[in-house]
């Protein structure tokens, strides 16, 4: 599943025949001023080193790895995904409730997990 910024390609294959721009029907509504990713609090991950919510490693928590999480939840095995950093309220395993509140961190709603 292609995951677009705007016109741009973040994630996923380029569809078949098509470039690297969205198409123009693409929802563009990301937050206009997304929480600062540095201060997410990782109470209790299994491994300190491990950032809570990035599960693609990438070295910020966003809508990508709310993505990654909905298709792991689904048996799509996305890579790369980080399986310590997807239980995002400490519940033990890693559900739709994970990639929820991911979703809700990025766009503000909350500040941070567990």
């Amino acid at each position: 599943i292609p995951v677009y910024d705007g016109s741009t390609l973040l994630y996923g294959l380029t569809p078949a025949g098509g470039s690297t721009t969205a198409p123009t029907t693409a929802p563009t509504a990301a937050p206009t001023n997304p929480p600062a990713q540095t201060t997410v609090p990782t109470s209790a991950p299994t491994n300190p080193a491990v950032l809570l919510g990035d599960v693609n490693s990438d070295g910020s928590v966003d809508i990508v790895d709310a993505l990654l999480i909905a298709q792991w939840y689904v048996q799509l095995d996305p890579l790369p995904f980080n399986v310590d950093a997807a239980d995002t309220n400490c519940s033990g395993s890693v559900d739709i409730v994970d990639a929820l509140l991911i979703a809700q961190y990025y766009v503000g709603l909350i500040n941070g997990f567990c």
